[in-house]
C-alpha cells in the first residue's frame, strides 16, 4: 500500500514510473543516436546504413560519463508535456537505455518509447539534447524535408539513367 502511494506521488517527477525500470538515469548502458529522420528517402540516400527501429543511424555513442544519463533524464522530463504533436514523426535524437529506446522528434513534437504510448513533447530541452549530441561528436541532421526531397530526386534521377 505504501509503495502504491509512493508511485503516485513520484510519477510526475519521472515519467518512466516507479522502480526505475527503463529509466535512463538508472540504466546500466546508455547509448545516444543521431538519426536521419526522413524514412521516405533513406533507402536511396543511405541504402546500407545501420538502423534503429527503422531509422538510419548517422552516429552513435555509448555514454561513459556518469552525469550525462541524469542530464538526459532531466531534459527529457522537462520536455514531456503539452506539445502539440503533428501527423509526422521525424526523429533526429534517440536514446537507448538498456533495452528501452526513446525516440525524440522535436520537429513533430512526439516522443516514442519502447512499449509505451506516444507522448507529446515540447521543444523546451531541444537545445540541451543538441548540445550533448554535438559534444559527443554526433552529427545533427539539419536539412528540411523539402531540401531532402530535392536531394532524393537528384539521386534517383542519376541512378535511373
Amino acid at each position: 500500500m505504501a509503495y502504491i502511494k509512493l508511485c503516485v506521488i513520484l510519477l510526475p517527477l519521472s515519467f518512466s514510473g516507479c522502480g526505475g525500470n527503463g529509466d535512463i538515469e538508472s540504466a546500466k548502458t546508455v547509448t545516444i543516436y543521431a538519426l536521419y529522420p526522413y524514412d521516405l528517402f533513406d533507402h536511396k540516400l543511405y541504402p546500407d546504413a545501420p538502423r534503429l527501429d527503422g531509422f538510419v543511424v548517422l552516429g552513435e555513442k555509448t555514454i561513459t560519463d556518469e552525469t550525462l544519463p541524469r542530464m538526459l533524464q532531466s531534459a527529457l522530463n522537462r520536455s514531456i508535456g503539452t506539445g502539440v504533436g503533428a501527423k509526422c514523426f521525424w526523429p533526429r535524437h534517440a536514446i537507448k537505455a538498456d533495452d528501452k529506446i526513446y525516440m525524440l522528434c522535436f520537429e513533430c513534437n512526439w516522443l516514442d518509447v519502447t512499449d509505451e504510448e506516444r507522448k507529446e513533447l515540447t521543444d523546451e530541452s531541444k537545445e540541451v539534447f543538441d548540445r550533448i549530441w554535438l559534444e559527443q561528436g554526433l552529427p545533427l541532421h539539419q536539412k528540411s524535408y523539402s531540401e531532402e526531397w530535392d536531394r532524393y530526386k537528384q539521386v534517383e534521377s542519376s541512378t535511373s539513367d
